[in-house]
């Protein structure tokens, strides 16, 4: 009879030890989703802010390629003033002038 009972102590022991296990494995589990779901959150708000980057960057993008073209533009004009204004003498505008009539 004491072999039963010092079996039936050693099972219930062993029980209880299977369950402490269990209940700290779960607590583990419960910890690491919280920790998925909070990594999965993180990530779903850096994937908005990434699309609001590039967002920005493409209007940035259009801006840089509007002022390069605005830049080209002026410095046709520029070009135009030196040959209309600067590069011609006063005697080559009359010139100009006497044999358009």
């Amino acid at each position: 009879m004491n072999t039963t009972i010092r079996e039936s102590i050693a099972l219930q022991n062993i029980q209880e030890r299977l369950e402490d296990i269990l209940q700290h494995v779960e607590g583990e589990n419960r910890a690491r989703q919280l920790l998925i779901d909070q990594q999965r959150r993180e990530i779903q708000q850096l994937n908005g802010k990434l699309a609001d980057c590039r967002r920005h960057n493409e209007g940035q993008q259009q801006l840089i390629n509007k002022l390069l073209n605005d830049i080209s533009q002026h410095q046709l004009d520029i070009d135009w003033y030196r040959r209309t204004y600067e590069k011609r003498t006063f005697l080559g505008v009359i010139k100009e002038k006497l044999f358009r009539k």
